[in-house]
């Protein structure tokens, strides 16, 4: 089971949309303080996927999960939200064991 923290700096709540390029459906587990359905500054939300190993022992696995602002237009201005895209990502690699 993969278990993952969403965390947002501000200004804005986002709505999150978190996924893995190994597993899915990631799932929210908690965090939500006010039930709103946005990270809001400060929140701490958590996600979990199961995720069922194939790779041979001795041998790594990496994966790649990234979280969205799920409403964050495509491209021009717009208020609010995430501003900084480019540290939603995290990747990580482990050793299969027997």
């Amino acid at each position: 089971t993969y278990s993952y923290t969403v965390t947002n700096a501000g200004p804005a709540s986002v709505k999150p949309k978190v996924t893995d390029n190994k597993c899915s459906p990631v799932t929210y587990v908690s965090g939500d303080t006010d039930n709103d359905g946005r990270v809001d500054p400060g929140e701490v939300w958590t996600f979990k996927c199961k995720y069922k190993v194939t790779q041979n022992p001795n041998t790594t696995l990496t994966n790649k999960a990234t979280v969205k602002d799920a409403q964050r237009p495509s491209s021009g201005w717009f208020l609010g939200g995430d501003r900084n895209s480019s540290n939603n990502s995290d990747t990580w690699t482990l050793q299969v064991v027997p």
